[in-house]
């Protein structure tokens, strides 16, 4: 989880870095507007990940239920 929280808000920096440099603006300027886009960037990987996590553990209950059905999803 710390590994997608950094990485989320480097590219929440990068976004507005980039944003900056496009608009030939000081990369720096306004530093709040980092900070907060670091920390929805932040929110946003931490959310990618809980889903994934959610999604993973719903399909491990779904094949445990299709278990002993026939058809168990691989077919040749």
């Amino acid at each position: 989880m710390p590994s997608a929280t950094l990485a989320g808000m480097g590219a929440g920096l990068f976004v507005k870095l980039f944003s900056n440099g496009l608009r030939k603006m000081p990369l720096m300027r306004e530093p709040w507007e980092h900070v907060l886009l670091m920390g929805a960037g932040a929110m946003a990987a931490n959310a990618y990940v809980e889903y994934e996590v959610k999604i993973e553990q719903e399909v491990k209950d779904m094949m445990a239920s299709h278990h002993g059905s026939k058809f168990n999803g691989v077919q040749r």
